[in-house]
């Protein structure tokens, strides 16, 4: 289960690091 929410975390931190940084170039 650990695994899983380690993975899980991991993939929402990938997305929306790139997701913010898009967000903040529109401004």
């Amino acid at each position: 289960a650990r695994l899983f929410i380690g993975g899980f975390l991991s993939f929402m931190l990938i997305v929306s690091i790139p997701a913010i940084r898009f967000g903040m170039i529109l401004g």
